[in-house]
């Protein structure tokens, strides 16, 4: 899971969110994955909002193999895209804050 996971109990901080953004921004293959899965977690998110932190914790959990998978997905990525490219930084910037 990113740190922001550890640090303010969300799947992801605010500053993650500009990596679907700009991993979508080509309307590539691979910036169309990453936006689902992103979509994904955000609704996670959104539908526990208002939850109580019990509700917000068990929906994070259950989420968790969605996660898992994107991180997966985003080491596999990261292979195939060119150093230096605006999608390799991207992938590099999620996967750096991701919790080891």
């Amino acid at each position: 899971m990113l740190r922001a996971v550890r640090d303010r109990g969300r799947l992801y901080g605010a500053r993650a969110a500009q990596v679907p953004r700009t991993l979508g921004k080509r309307g590539s293959q691979v910036g169309e994955q990453a936006l689902k899965f992103f979509g994904q977690l955000y609704e996670v998110e959104r539908t526990v909002s208002n939850a109580d932190s019990q509700a917000r914790l068990e929906a994070r959990r259950a989420a968790r193999p969605l996660a898992d998978a994107l991180n997966q997905w985003l080491r596999q990525q990261r292979q195939r895209v060119p150093d230096g490219s605006a999608t390799a930084r991207a992938i590099d910037y999620s996967l750096k804050r991701w919790r080891r």
